[in-house]
């Protein structure tokens, strides 16, 4: 059973459909990535996974069960705020700005979720909050405040607090997108890190080069649709779309997939 099904998923702002039957799976320990021009749909398919946007249309369902829909005298409705919070703990969300608490330390920013949501005792949240700032290599921060971290630190400090929550799934926002050039990699090395630990993520990304070479799937999207799903080498490599070549040539140097296949 893969951990998350997404079938015919649909989402419209006004008149103008911005995701258009949607349709992809993600297995345990696998990492997708999707990419795509700006405006293409990408952000508001990670949003309407944990219904951060309400779908118009369309199942998400996550270990099989059905997500943020629910049966009531026959017919579907959504599931209350307070339901769908109980469920969002399962599903981390890296946001492309960082959504620290600017009046929290870097340790209680980690420790926060634990403590309200899982109900854990304060010790214990900030035991687990203090090997989370170490995984993403934070340690002799945790009593820093969010104003006193670069941006790529407080980039991680986002990532560890999603860590201590131990979700099935973890879902990337253009989790580089707001960070200078040069604070990128670490953000970068991070998530390879956990790619290599087995960790299951989905992740919208404009980082090309990191998605060719960290990703199982690649899914193209444009104008709302995928037009492309598949292993890295065969999305950027063996068999490309016409508007996925055009949309390598667009990209820049260092951010395009290296020339020949990833191995």
């Amino acid at each position: 059973m893969p951990i998350l099904s997404v079938r015919g998923l649909q989402k419209s702002f006004g008149n103008f459909n911005v995701v258009r039957d949607v349709s992809f799976e993600v297995e345990r320990g696998q990492k997708v990535a999707i990419i795509g021009p700006s405006g293409s749909g990408k952000t508001t398919v990670l949003r309407c996974i944990n219904f951060l946007e309400r779908p118009n249309g369309g199942v998400i369902e996550i270990d099989g069960e059905r997500f943020g829909v629910r049966m009531t005298g026959g017919s579907e409705r959504f599931e209350s705020d307070a339901s769908l919070a109980k469920k969002r703990a399962d599903i981390g969300f890296v946001f492309q700005r960082f959504n620290l608490f600017s009046h929290l330390t870097a340790l209680d920013n980690v420790a926060l979720a634990p403590r309200l949501v899982r109900k854990m005792p304060r010790e214990q949240a900030l035991e687990i909050g203090r090997r989370m700032l170490a995984r993403v290599g934070l340690s002799g921060k945790e009593n820093n405040y969010p104003d006193a971290l670069s941006g790529g630190q407080q980039q991680r400090v986002a990532i560890a607090r999603v860590l201590a929550m131990q979700p099935k799934l973890i879902l990337f926002d253009e989790p580089t997108s707001a960070l200078d050039p040069e604070l990128v990699g670490e953000v970068l090395a991070v998530m390879r890190d956990l790619a290599n630990e087995g960790m299951t993520m989905l992740v919208v990304t404009h980082e090309i080069r990191f998605a060719a070479e960290v990703a199982d799937r690649i899914i193209f999207m444009d104008g709302g649709q995928i037009v492309a799903d598949g292993p890295p080498r065969q999305v950027l490599y063996d068999q490309p779309t016409d508007r996925m070549k055009q949309f390598l040539r667009s990209l820049s140097s260092d951010n395009a997939p290296t020339a020949g296949a990833p191995s």
